[in-house]
């Protein structure tokens, strides 16, 4: 990828990518009577290769040639380059037993390998087991008619994450160069540090579930619950900075998920010209950290270190100061008579220490998909709800707390402090001069909003043409329709962003880590579409 800027700053990458994948797989099926046997044996093996290579330059006398003769640019950065290795091996094996059509067992195992992990560590043993109970096809069901299937299902598995980077079991080197006396020297130096105990991040669960269609599948419930437990989780683990280093890839910590995911179609309506239609999707969650190393110590991280992990709280729990209030004339007095700390008048006061101020891990979602049609019209309506939800509005560190360097939001001006408002939550308005310049800006509770939102996620309508008009013009059907994805938004009025799902930060941890933390964002597109769908 080649960038030309128009002050004649070019930059040019190259990097390639190389995957390689071979699969071998053996079956075997056998029905013999009322039983029926599906076996399953296989093996894989995967590698990627990346290199990448950075080179830039500025200075040019034109942008003709651009990244084509980088060479020709008079002042030259210092080029950068890449190279990553990363290969599994997987041995899996598969048996379902079916008897009658009533009950059946399956059975799978699976051993994978990969060269991301220690020496002793890379392989692990991931094995499942499943038993399903077909009961409408049972003699004692003939009379319920109205049922139209009933069946059970447990199942328990284990599954494991090796989705970190490549490397991090390893002591890597660094190589570059330094200015040493004017000149550039070659220099060494260690990347991380090692962790040749390092394994695979595994998850045990076990879920039943049942699902249920009546009246000739006009009414179908599939609801299941799940318990979750995933051990060894793969963190960044803080080591003392006499070690020269931050954080070592460690595996620490055991974290408890459970919940309900619950599904509804139903026929609401049917009649020769008209149908109704819906799908009903719940699911609710509840996430717990159950163990963290060896003395349950707090995990410090995140985008500018927003996120805690303690032990009894949630995955992505935001920290940070509790905004009081602001400091009132009365309250800067009373403290200077009481021989107490104070602020400015018109500042921000908070709590002495950070303390759990949100989550940004959603509780429950749902969503409600209603189908209609009318003669040769159809409609669909798609609603999204998500609930139970934290936002961290870190751009009002920017745009409420130091809007004299950036933009700022009208809440600074109907709810700055101004004398008369001694319970507003907004600092006053300050000019930028030295004596004044820069408001008390922490991340505090001001920050968090309900991210709580109602999404019009997609409503499209259609129009069937006839297939007499069709026959007419030669052709086998024509279907004109036209649709809306993202129609409206509807979220809590202490949200000031553009759009409660999503995060402005990805790389590192921040992907893991900064879900529902936003510094600025662009908003979430509305897109409109005309679609003609012809069929010859």
């Amino acid at each position: 990828m080649n960038l030309t800027y128009p002050n004649g700053d070019v930059t040019f990458w190259d990097y390639r990518y190389q995957y390689w994948q071979e699969e071998t797989y053996l079956t075997y099926n056998k029905t013999v009577d009322k039983h029926r046997i599906n076996a399953m044996a296989g093996l894989s093996w995967q590698e990627r290769v990346y290199r990448g290579h950075k080179s830039q330059c500025r200075g040019f006398s034109d942008n003709y040639s651009g990244a084509d003769n980088i060479g020709a640019g008079t002042i030259a950065y210092d080029p950068s380059s890449k190279y990553e290795r990363w290969a599994m091996n997987s041995y899996f094996l598969r048996a379902a037993y079916t008897y009658d059509d009533k009950y059946s067992a399956t059975v799978t195992a699976r051993v994978d390998g990969s060269s991301k992990f220690g020496k002793d560590n890379k392989y692990a043993f991931f094995p499942s087991a499943g038993f399903a109970w077909n009961a409408s096809n049972e003699d004692f069901m003939a009379n319920a008619t109205f049922i139209d299937q009933l069946k059970l299902h447990t199942s328990y598995g284990i599954t494991g994450n090796s989705e970190i980077e490549v490397y991090r079991s390893l002591a890597t080197i660094e190589s570059g160069t330094v200015l040493v006396n004017g000149s550039l020297v070659p220099s060494s130096n260690v990347k991380r540090l090692p962790n040749p105990g390092l394994k695979w991040e595994t998850t045990g669960m076990w879920d039943i579930s049942f699902n249920l269609n009546m009246f000739r599948n006009r009414l179908n419930f599939d609801v299941s619950y799940y318990h979750k437990v995933t051990r060894d989780l793969l963190l960044d683990r803080p080591v003392p900075h006499t070690t020269g280093f931050d954080v070592v890839m460690y595996n620490i910590g055991k974290v408890r998920n459970q919940g309900v995911d619950f599904m509804m179609n139903t026929v609401n309506v049917e009649t020769k010209d008209f149908t109704w239609s819906s799908t009903f999707n719940f699911n609710y969650n509840k996430n717990k950290i159950l163990k963290l190393g060896d003395n349950d110590e707090d995990i410090i991280m995140g985008p500018d270190d927003k996120i805690i992990l303690r032990v009894g709280e949630s995955l992505g729990t935001f920290r940070g100061y509790v905004r009081d209030g602001v400091w009132t004339e009365e309250a800067v007095e009373a403290a200077k008579r009481a021989g107490e700390s104070y602020g400015k008048v018109g500042e921000s006061k908070h709590s002495e220490s950070q303390e759990i101020i949100g989550n940004g891990l959603p509780k429950f979602t749902e969503s409600f998909i209603n189908n209609f049609a009318y003669k040769n019209f159809d409609l669909v309506v798609d609603l999204q709800f998500v609930g139970g939800v934290d936002v961290y509005q870190s751009f009002l560190h920017s745009t409420e707390d130091r809007f004299e360097k950036a933009n700022g939001l009208k809440t600074i001006l109907y709810e700055g402090y101004n004398g008369t408002n001694p319970n507003t939550m907004v600092q006053a308005i300050r000019n930028s001069t030295m004596a004044e310049h820069g408001s008390l800006s922490q991340q505090d509770s001001r920050y968090i909003a309900n991210g709580a939102y109602l999404r019009g996620n997609l409503i499209q309508l259609g129009y069937t043409f006839d297939r007499r008009m069709t026959e007419k013009m030669k052709i086998s059907a024509l279907r004109l329709n036209l649709s809306v994805n993202n129609a409206f938004l509807i979220c809590s009025k202490d949200f000031h962003g553009f759009d409660p799902e999503g995060s402005s930060y990805t790389g590192d941890n921040y992907d893991r880590w900064g879900q529902n933390i936003y510094f600025f964002q662009y908003p979430k597109a509305r897109t409109y579409t005309l679609g003609l769908n012809v069929t010859f």
